[in-house]
């Protein structure tokens, strides 16, 4: 708590800018009521009661209540050295505009000057929309100051494969670093009065930990530990926003392994959790929350799939309760995520677009209805912050590319190196997989603009496109035996479902139509049935159908994900989980379930052969993943090769034994961009 009120120097103002209670108030300035009128009587808020004896009867001017805001802001500061923050408050309609676009770019291309300037000298029209990159680098996860001119953020800054959390005003001053811990530090968050900043630690081990560090720098709190989160790049934040009382952080997790990701609220004092959320536990869950102006609401995404998610609404109870069922903003786009409120709560920011496509996006909250794009902002966006005032947006935008590589397995020669880009593209190339002659590699790729699947000549030449998805995502291409059929799952009906499609191309053909996720087919070594993950009792497991398609029957019974039929056709390999997942052996009819292997990088990071079992191990200490063999032999594991930047999307053994193809993810990087204006 500061110490006495903060001084200000009054100015003029018309009673047009006057704000007449104190829900007004507290609207305006982003925070609760109760926080409002605690820095009244601590802070000296400038606050005016009329002369009569009604209880309530407030006011307060927007001018003044700017200034006051700075000026705390300001005092916070005065004990860090070397960081300026500059003299940016809600300024006035004539003096909105930052530098011109052109200019800033100019400057960029002859000075070479740190793309972290002063935006405020020169006016721009009121209807543009002005992007202005604010960082160099990998940057994520920005959160606003309550008076809008600072910044923190994850930054990797020297590039050691760690994120930690930084502070940068808007304008001159170099970062400040607040932490510097090797774990992964990220998704940090202003506290609504400005003293802290709330973030998560995430451990190689997947373990992570709420944390609480002084705004200005400082000893850091453990508040609680959650349970690890999915997959990032399906499953983007923030992961955690403070209440508007500052009482309560609202966090991502889950208290059993089965259950959905869901809201929970944390008690800053006491680390004391409440569930808020209920998702199917069949669902990926809940995530980006972001509380309403008034505190009353929490906005966030629930995901059902990587891909099908929506953003929901909670009304909450004075005591931080949830009052009855979330409302659903019917969105229909693909990968909605990082949700945002307008300062007076009537509209919701987000983004949203099929994969590496993520554009901006407003949906009215008031009248909800289809969403306005706002185009100019670009593509690939993630990780959006508001200003309190509403006229600046930050947000992360992300350059990646995802290529198939191969690796040359020990005991075989070639003039190849031992690990080469093998499939690549403008776009992405993902789920590669070798036909059972050798001749073939089909994998999906968006290179025509969807997802689809491609088929390639075994050196990776003369791609060819079997599918033309009109909606959906065409992935994860297995052969038949024969090699002359492809299945794969896409939600091209509305839903996941699996489809198969001639080698040769073709009309694909649906063959699950029942409700649930319905992903992830593979072929019987006889070519009579196919193998999948489905959702449809509740509980994600394995279920076999005819490979023509027919009545479809649960193979396992405790959980799975991905299965692939032994050399012998008596027994299966599958994997459990999306998070912290395993290998098993069972039975073709899902008996005799035993463990193989302890742990993969993703569900999906193996590959079965006849001698034995390729795959990625879960990263542990931070080194680089590795791709390893269990052999059936001697059940035993040796190490093969290194696999830098592994992605998932499954692995690829070609039948002679000679080469495994992954995906990998090359140039990846985010740099955190400024929306100016916005309107």
């Amino acid at each position: 708590m500061l110490q006495g009120p903060v001084q200000f120097v009054p100015s003029k103002h018309s009673a047009k800018e006057r704000l007449n209670s104190w829900k007004e108030i507290a609207v305006y300035l982003q925070t609760s009521e109760r926080t409002a009128q605690r820095w009244e009587k601590t802070e000296g808020l400038p606050v005016y009661r009329h002369v009569h004896d009604k209880l309530g009867s407030i006011y307060a001017y927007k001018d003044e209540l700017e200034a006051w805001q700075v000026s705390r802001e300001r005092k916070i500061q005065q004990e860090v050295p070397g960081v300026e923050i500059p003299s940016i408050g809600r300024e006035t309609s004539q003096v909105r505009g930052r530098v011109w676009l052109g200019i800033v770019l100019g400057f960029l291309a002859l000075a070479s000057i740190p793309v972290w300037r002063d935006l405020s000298r020169r006016p721009i029209p009121q209807d543009a929309l002005v992007v202005t990159p604010l960082t160099p680098g990998h940057e994520s996860y920005p959160s606003f100051s309550p008076a809008g001119n600072q910044l923190a953020f994850s930054w990797d800054r020297e590039d050691r494969g760690d994120l930690d959390i930084y502070v940068k005003p808007i304008g001159p001053g170099d970062p400040l670093r607040l932490t510097s811990n090797p774990a992964d530090d990220l998704s940090p968050a202003f506290s609504p009065d400005g003293r802290y900043i709330a973030f998560l630690r995430r451990f190689p081990s997947s373990k992570i930990e709420v944390m609480i560090i002084p705004a200005t720098g400082g000893t850091e709190r453990e508040l609680a530990e959650i349970h690890p989160l999915p997959n990032p790049e399906f499953f983007f934040g923030p992961y955690l926003t403070w209440s508007r009382d500052e009482t309560w952080l609202i966090v991502i997790d889950k208290s059993l392994s089965s259950e959905a990701h869901s809201l929970y609220a944390i008690s800053v004092e006491t680390g004391e959790k409440q569930r808020l959320t209920f998702p199917p536990d069949t669902w990926i869950g809940d995530t980006g929350p972001a509380v309403s102006p008034d505190g009353r609401s929490v906005v966030f995404v629930r995901a059902e799939g990587s891909r099908r998610r929506n953003l929901y609404i909670l009304t909450l109870s004075e005591n931080f309760r949830p009052m009855g069922e979330p409302k659903r903003l019917a969105v229909d786009d693909p990968y909605v995520m990082s949700p945002v409120w307008a300062p007076d709560g009537s509209a919701i920011f987000f983004s949203s677009g099929e994969f590496r496509n993520r554009g901006l996006r407003k949906i009215s909250t008031l009248a909800p209805g289809k969403f306005q794009p706002l185009a100019s902002a670009g593509e690939n966006i993630f990780s959006l912050a508001m200003s309190s005032d509403g006229r600046r947006l930050a947000f992360a935008q992300q350059s990646y590319a995802l290529n198939i590589w191969r690796i040359l397995l020990p005991g075989t020669s070639s003039g190849a190196s031992s690990e080469s880009k093998f499939i690549s593209s403008a776009r992405d190339q993902i789920f590669p997989q070798y036909s059972p002659d050798g001749n073939k590699i089909a994998f999906s790729s968006n290179r025509s603009g969807k997802l689809d699947i491609w088929v390639c000549d075994r050196d990776g030449s003369n791609a060819i496109q079997l599918t033309n998805s009109k909606r959906g995502l065409a992935r994860a291409p297995t052969w038949s035996p024969d090699s002359r059929r492809i299945s794969f799952f896409s939600d091209e009906g509305g839903q996941s479902d699996i489809y198969v499609i001639d080698a040769e191309g073709g009309e694909a053909r649906r063959l699950t139509t029942s409700l649930g996720e319905n992903s992830w087919p593979t072929w019987s070594r006889d070519g009579k049935w196919l193998y999948f993950a489905s959702s449809r009792t509740g509980s994600r497991q394995i279920w076999k159908m005819p490979a023509n398609g027919g009545e479809a029957t649960q193979v396992t019974k405790g959980g799975g994900s991905l299965a692939f039929e032994s050399p012998d056709g008596e027994n299966i390999y599958y994997s459990k989980g999306r998070n912290n997942s395993s290998v098993w052996k069972a039975s073709v009819d899902g008996n005799e379930e035993i463990r193989i292997l302890e742990s993969l990088a993703d569900f999906d990071a193996f590959s079965v052969t006849h001698q034995g079992i390729y795959f990625v191990p879960a990263s542990d200490g931070g080194e680089v993943p590795s791709v390893q063999f269990f052999d059936f032999a001697t059940s035993t594991i040796k190490r093969i090769a290194n696999m830098r930047g592994f992605f998932g999307f499954g692995l690829a053994v070609s039948p002679n034994g000679r080469w495994l193809l992954y995906t990998r993810h090359e140039d990846v990087g985010s740099n955190l961009m400024l929306v100016e204006n916005l309107r």
